[in-house]
């Protein structure tokens, strides 16, 4: 194996480790609230437009967009406001645009 891959690894598996422990974490804080099922929940042009407005203005690492939107998954969000965070996420985001 490469060193450079060894080096990548080693960078790369303890942040991923960390982000998915905050998921998890900002998980159980939301299942308490009930604001993402009160918010995103359900199926409709609001929780979908309210999903893509948070998608283009946060910034999600590669790595975490799918776990984090599985976690708001399981919490109430709809599957709609779900596609729509990951397709805005991808595609807006405003880091991304401002580089």
């Amino acid at each position: 194996m490469d060193a450079r891959n060894l080096v990548l690894r080693e960078a790369i598996i303890p942040l991923l480790l960390v982000g998915v422990f905050i998921v998890g974490v900002v998980g159980e804080i939301l299942k308490s609230t009930g604001i993402v099922e009160t918010w995103l929940g359900g199926e409709g042009f609001r929780q979908s437009f309210i999903a893509a407005i948070i998608g283009a203005l946060s910034y999600f690492a590669t790595m975490m967009e799918a776990p984090f939107v599985s976690m708001l998954m399981k919490v109430g969000m709809g599957k709609g406001a779900a596609l729509a965070l990951l397709l805005a996420g991808s595609d807006v985001e405003m880091q991304d645009n401002l580089v």
